[in-house]
């Protein structure tokens, strides 16, 4: 059965070239029990600094750090929630 969930798309830390199929990080909320606003509130917003020493805002979520997130509705199997 497909559930229309939020998808976010968490790009990983690192060169696209580097990390090959893990450029990306996947997580789906179903909309039925999350608002757009309770998913984005799950990944923290964290200063962080390049090795040349310029600021940037990553994200973190499960522990884990990611360079930028990106939201979408789509519909997904359950088997993925």
């Amino acid at each position: 059965m497909n559930i229309e969930s939020h998808v976010i798309s968490a790009k990983n830390i690192g060169w696209e070239d580097q990390l090959g199929d893990g450029t990306y990080d996947y997580y789906f909320f179903p909309t039925s029990k999350y608002s757009e606003s309770d998913v984005i509130s799950l990944f923290t917003e964290v200063e962080k600094t390049t090795s040349k020493g310029y600021p940037y805002t990553a994200y973190e979520y499960n522990g884990k750090t990611y360079y930028e997130i990106i939201h979408t509705i789509d519909t997904v199997h359950e088997s993925y929630l």
